[in-house]
């Protein structure tokens, strides 16, 4: 993405927050007006009914939209330079979001037992995933974060997936492992 299209998605991401916040603010209003109008005009309830519920509803799309977009523009490096984006990175990079994805994978490395193929064909890959995970020093990209982060919101398919490729898995943890960095070297 070039600077171009940072400044469109940045535009877009306001927009969509405007139309979040117009929602939140508006939704209320229109309601308590159904509210209102119950008991003094109720010919005029449920049209302002039906309208806060669509302002409310416009609202919902908009925050959702809003989030996935965060989300999927958290892969792209150039992205990172728009605030929401990189915070939204920077969270799935923190201290508490990787010692919870090590833990999630060793539970999930425990569970198989030997049994999930998936898991099996990926174990040495996780163990040193969970354990890099684990390890303060070591510095992981804000993109490998995301994806990984997504891995996991996404129920690790992956691993467990009906269309899950032993292949496809190890080749996405190899991405994510070469994420990882050590502290910056003194000169």
């Amino acid at each position: 993405m070039d600077a171009r299209g940072v400044e469109r998605k940045t535009d877009e991401l306001r927009e969509l927050w405007v139309r979040t916040l117009g929602g939140l603010v508006l939704a209320p209003v229109a309601f308590a007006g159904a509210l209102v109008a119950s008991h003094l005009y109720p010919p005029l309830a449920v049209p302002l009914f039906v309208g806060a519920s669509l302002v409310a509803l416009r609202a919902m799309v908009a925050f959702v939209r809003r989030h996935l977009l965060i989300e999927d523009l958290a892969l792209d490096p150039e992205a990172l330079a728009i605030d929401e984006v990189r915070r939204f990175a920077l969270r799935a990079a923190s201290p508490k979001r990787r010692a919870e994805l090590a833990d999630s994978i060793r539970r999930m490395l425990e569970a198989s037992d030997g049994q999930v193929r998936g898991v099996e064909a990926s174990r040495a890959e996780l163990e040193e995933l969970a354990e890099a995970l684990e390890d303060g020093r070591l510095e992981l990209e804000l993109t490998e974060a995301v994806r990984l982060h997504r891995m996991a919101t996404e129920g690790w398919l992956p691993f467990y997936g009906p269309a899950a490729s032993a292949v496809d898995a190890r080749s996405r943890l190899r991405h994510i492992l070469d994420g990882f960095h050590g502290p910056p070297q003194a000169t």
